[in-house]
């Protein structure tokens, strides 16, 4: 791959990492070459495309690079699709797509079960209107669809017949996702009293997460007593793991519980206070969750993100 292409995947993916993180089980992604277009402009030429998409959620987030930014003389109608993969390409239905012309901010998203009319659509945000195209769309109407690849292509605005560019099909990879959810811990200790804490594990992704592993952070006077490993967890499985804790004379009044678990790239930490003795009034000490996921790298196969579940 040339310097140019790996910098326009790098900008890319930049790109997407710095919009609001979305969780995604599933993400494609691929390079095309540059100079392939039937058009010579810059900006009717993709190099790069991805797309993550939640199946749960019904969120796809995406989009491409372009060689140069596209200017008014020269836009192009800019469309990337989620599609089933068959010997032909990523041509068969249902098809989930997001579209807009290159040079504007408006973007919508479509929903095909079928040839013909679309199944649902709505607007879509679009990040960028320059080099990089990215786009993203939430909607109830976009959960549950069995894609398992995309493809980008660029047309004329007058006339979807005439093809500048097209890349991919890629294929969809299932990757795992893992959250983690801290339950109420104890009011108080007494000094050499051990309660129990239950730390839930879960994975909402499409692929195991293999072996997870447990640690906490250590703490002046505090004992805890947790599993190391915890076996891989399946797609939707959830599991609950006791943590033992006790305080000591020793420990400060408020100590913090940091609870970090980790399979493979994807690391949560979830975080309690224990007291000793007395707690301040109204002082909640139960954990929401938190999740970890992949979210698009252009060119790449996904980066990590960490968000609120």
């Amino acid at each position: 791959m040339s310097h140019g292409l790996l910098l326009a995947c790098a900008m890319l993916c930049a790109a997407l990492l710095a919009a609001p993180a979305a969780m995604a089980n599933a993400v494609a992604a691929g390079s095309d070459p540059q100079g392939d277009a039937s058009d010579s402009s810059p900006g009717r030429d993709i190099t790069a495309a991805a797309l993550a998409y939640d199946r749960r959620t019904g969120t796809i987030r995406g989009g491409v690079a372009l060689r140069g930014a596209p200017d008014a003389g020269a836009r192009a109608f800019v469309t990337v699709m989620a599609g089933v993969w068959t010997a032909a390409g990523c041509d068969a239905y249902p098809q989930l797509a997001l579209s807009s012309f290159t040079t504007e901010s408006l973007a919508r998203w479509t929903r095909f079960d079928a040839p013909g009319p679309p199944a649902a659509q709505g607007d879509a945000a679009k990040a960028d209107a320059g080099e990089l195209q990215t786009f993203e769309a939430t909607d109830p109407a976009l959960a549950g669809r069995p894609v398992d690849c995309i493809a980008a292509v660029l047309t004329d605005p007058a006339d979807a017949t005439v093809v500048y560019d097209i890349a991919g099909p890629f294929r969809f990879q299932p990757r795992p996702e893992l959250a983690a959810t801290l339950g109420r811990a104890p009011s108080s200790l007494k000094p050499g009293q051990t309660r129990t804490v239950r730390l839930t594990l879960h994975n909402p992704g499409d692929a195991p997460t293999g072996r997870l592993r447990l640690s906490v952070a250590r703490q002046r006077g505090l004992t805890a007593t947790a599993p190391k490993t915890v076996a891989s967890l399946r797609p939707g499985q959830r599991r609950s793991v006791a943590v033992k804790v006790r305080l000591s004379s020793r420990a400060r009044s408020a100590t913090p519980l940091r609870i970090t678990a980790v399979a493979g790239k994807l690391r949560v930490r979830q975080e309690a206070t224990l007291y000793l003795r007395r707690p301040p009034q109204d002082d909640a000490t139960s954990g929401s969750s938190v999740c970890a996921g992949y979210a698009p790298v252009f060119g790449g196969v996904g980066d990590i993100v960490t968000y609120p579940c």
